[in-house]
């Protein structure tokens, strides 16, 4: 069983555990909605799959209107189910009246389809890449990745799941009974206006510093919502999909959760836990029992992150619901998932340092910032504000905030690589996404990661002060005009400069 006291000798970026806490009691919010299910697309191959991006109105408390933008419906977008082996079109139309990029989160695909900052769909044109799906079973999802406008793209909810299923999971029995016994969690902080609409600024140099901090939580674009479920193995998918925020999940009664997968795709074997830690970009497969047909809560406990503690996030706070209902789920948790290959570090053709900073003393500004906020005062006036130009440069990696025109390094198809990222004297908790690969963490702060952390991985917690290594493999080319990206999963970081690009050769 790992539990937190375990978890903080390999990265002490947590203080609140559930060890230290009593039985979190039932909550008292409101459990008459249910959680919104997307829309599922199975694609065939007699026609693309249509992804729309569009401007809307959404209602999340009742009766105040929310501007709002999605894909295919006025908020987030659908959840698209492939399977391995798969060559999947897709036809993305741009409604906005900005231009958009669309970028699939943890796919293994080449550079020119990967979605990223060159690939731009200008508003009034279409994209139709055409994907070959070759890798393990996983939940993945697809955003914009337009430079330097992710954040409020993300923000406003352009968001959705790509699903992948293959063979060898279907084999296990796992949940699969979609809304019955099978659910997406996707989490997002928001701040709201007395209007309705949501309150956000990039340029905000608390923003810039710490990344957005919302004061309430959606699931599926729901506030406090309740899933209905069977009795029995109950599977739920979690997406971290706000801007910035991290949470620690655990339960009202305790009760153990086993988590059977992280970005890349399946564990070896299950890892009951009591809590888990999810940051920005990561996802988590996690399977309950529910058969004994209690109620409870899902909560996020307080996690230590600059900025992001204030209430109602300084205490234990729920977020869901999980309600049995007595028709029972078939599915079923094996001791047994995936083989996973054995990681030797030996295989390392190249070794690389990554450093990711901040601009100093912006950290301590935006304290101070945050500070006098909460009282009510001005700002002191020994702050220096600055521009929005140096707002756009504050954050770098390797010294040099992130360029379009400038290509950072070259890596060499087919070939291991050990990165170290580190952050210096950096204080801020940075999530790492590297895109077009999966990837295997070896060591944080020089400590073997949490068993739940050791299968494949596209999204890592570079702690404050600490450093990470994980072995990488690239199987996909990308060129200097449609590069991939390597940046902190913190968006109004990844728009501020901490993002670098690289390409991918032939030996």
């Amino acid at each position: 069983m790992i539990k937190r006291r375990d978890f903080i000798k390999y990265a002490s970026f947590t203080t609140v555990g559930i060890a230290s806490l009593p039985k979190l009691a039932l909550s008292s919010i409101n459990k008459s909605q249910p959680l919104p299910l997307p829309e599922i697309i199975e694609p065939n191959s007699n026609a693309p799959v249509n992804l729309i991006i569009q401007d809307g109105v959404s209602e999340f408390i009742t009766g105040k209107k929310t501007h709002t933008s999605g894909i295919n419906t006025s908020f987030l977008g659908p959840t698209v189910k492939v399977r391995r082996g798969q060559n999947v079109t897709f036809e993305v139309e741009n409604q906005l009246d900005e231009p958009i990029t669309l970028h699939w989160h943890g796919l293994e695909i080449p550079g020119h389809l990967d979605g990223g900052p060159h690939q731009i769909i200008k508003s009034g044109e279409k994209w139709n890449p055409t994907l070959t799906i070759d890798q393990p079973a996983s939940t993945c999802w697809f955003h914009p990745h337009l430079y330097p406008q992710t954040a409020d793209l993300v923000m406003r909810g352009i968001a959705g799941l790509l699903i992948i299923e293959d063979d060898e999971t279907d084999k296990l029995n796992l949940p699969s009974s979609w809304g019955e016994d099978d659910f997406p969690i996707i989490i997002q902080d928001r701040t709201f206006k007395p209007d309705g609409n949501f309150d956000y600024e990039l340029l905000d140099i608390v923003n810039v510093a710490t990344g957005f901090a919302g004061k309430q939580v959606l699931i599926n674009g729901a506030l406090n919502p309740t899933v209905s479920c069977h009795k029995g193995f109950v599977r739920l998918r979690f997406l971290n999909g706000s801007n910035a925020r991290s949470y620690t999940i655990t339960t009202s009664d305790q009760r153990d959760m086993h988590i059977i997968a992280s970005d890349g795709g399946l564990l070896s074997n299950p890892v009951p836990v009591k809590e888990f830690d999810i940051i920005a970009g990561e996802r988590y497969e996690v399977i309950i029992d529910t058969s004994d047909g209690k109620a409870f809560d899902v909560f996020t406990l307080p996690f230590e992150q600059m900025g992001m503690k204030s209430k109602p996030f300084h205490q234990p706070l729920p977020i869901f619901s999980v309600s049995p209902i007595s028709k029972q789920s078939f599915g079923k948790l094996p001791n047994e998932l995936a083989t996973l290959p054995t990681v030797d570090t030996t295989k390392a053709h190249k070794t690389r340092s990554i450093t990711l900073e901040m601009n100093s003393g912006i950290d301590k500004q935006a304290m101070a910032i945050m500070m006098s906020r909460k009282k009510g005062m001005p700002i002191p006036s020994n702050i220096k504000m600055l521009s929005q130009k140096e707002l756009m440069t504050v954050n770098s990696i390797n010294g040099q905030p992130f360029n379009m025109s400038r290509i950072d390094l070259d890596v060499t198809l087919g070939h291991f690589e050990l990165w170290t990222i580190d952050q210096g004297d950096d204080a801020m908790l940075h999530p790492f996404h590297i895109h077009g690969c999966r990837f295997r963490v070896i060591s944080i702060n020089k400590e073997a990661p949490p068993v739940y952390m050791q299968g494949w991985k596209d999204t890592v917690i570079v702690p404050p002060k600490g450093e990470i290594e994980i072995l990488v493999q690239f199987n996909h080319l990308a060129d200097k005009d449609r590069p991939y990206m390597a940046h902190c999963h913190i968006l109004e970081h990844e728009d501020t400069g901490m993002m670098m690009q690289f390409t991918v050769s032939n030996p």
